[in-house]
Formats: C-alpha cells, structure tokens, sequence
C-alpha cells in the first residue's frame, strides 16, 4: 500500500508512458494512422447519442418508481451489510449482488462504499 500512497507505480507507468511516446515520436514504434500510413483525409464523423430531455425525464421518473416500489427494508439491510463487508477484507461481489437485487442503485453501492474507504487521490508524480 505504501508503493501506492507514495506514488511509486504511477511514476513507473509515467516513466513507460513518456518512453513509448518518445518511440512513437520518434518512428522507432510505429502506430498506424500517428507514424505509420497517415493519410490527408479528414477524420470521418461519428455519429454520438445525446439524450433529450424527454428521454432524461422518463428515466427520471422510472428511476422514482423503482425506488417507491422496492422495498426500503432490504436495501437498508443490503447496504449495511455491504458497508461491513467493506470494513473488512471480504469478497463484496456477495453484497454486491444482493444490493442488485434491493433494486440499490449503482450510485447507492458507490456512495456506500465512498463513506468506508473515502476517495481515492490520484498521487502528483514527476
């Protein structure tokens, strides 16, 4: 844990990043479309997914159903557990899924986890 607080596995892979790039840069590592066969064609468009506010809207309110309907007992109770599981050093794929299947949200299980283990800080390597 001490290599990860003190930041040295991301200087390791800092250090691997800067060399491959210096090898790309340099066309000693070829990289098709960067180094290698780059043609003048513009980038073609891809096509992305914006959701509209109707869609928002609905996922909204089906999200509130689905909390108003499941049963606030048992995601307490799956939460909890989950929250001990994580104090200790059990397997939480078991807790994990019986949150699922509280109907907890995603957001739930990560929030859950977060007030146990708090955030983790990317350390600042050189």
């Amino acid at each position: 844990m001490r290599c990860i607080e003190d930041g040295y596995l991301q200087g390791l892979i800092a250090d691997e990043a800067y060399t491959i790039h210096q090898e790309v840069e340099q066309g000693h590592r070829p990289v098709v479309g960067v180094n290698r066969f780059v043609t003048d064609e513009p980038p073609p468009e891809i096509a992305t997914y914006e959701l509209d506010a109707e869609g928002r809207d609905l996922q909204l309110k089906r999200l509130a159903k689905v909390k108003a309907e499941r049963d606030a007992v048992a995601v307490r109770q799956a939460l909890t557990a989950l929250a001990k599981s994580a104090e200790g050093t059990d397997n939480l794929m078991h807790n994990l899924i019986d949150c699922a299947n509280a109907y907890c949200t995603v957001g739930e299980m990560v929030s859950t986890l977060k007030s146990v283990w708090g955030e983790f800080v990317q350390p600042v390597v050189f």
